[in-house]
Parts: structure tokens; sequence; C-alpha cells
């Protein structure tokens, strides 16, 4: 699974953010599925 720091969520522009939250979506449906 992928963690972020607080570090890199500060570096990164909110396009990419939204890309990380929508991976982290993915993988937690993963997890439950």
């Amino acid at each position: 699974m992928s963690h972020v720091s607080s570090r890199d969520i500060e570096t990164m522009s909110s396009e990419q953010l939204l890309r990380t939250l929508d991976d982290l979506k993915d993988e937690l449906l993963q997890l439950r599925a």
C-alpha cells in the first residue's frame, strides 16, 4: 500500500493530490472486496 507523508502532500499540486487520493481509494476498495 502506498503511504504518503504529510511533507509529500505539502509539495504536491492539487492535481497530483487528487490522483493520489483516487489511488488510495482504489486500494481500500480492493482490501474490502
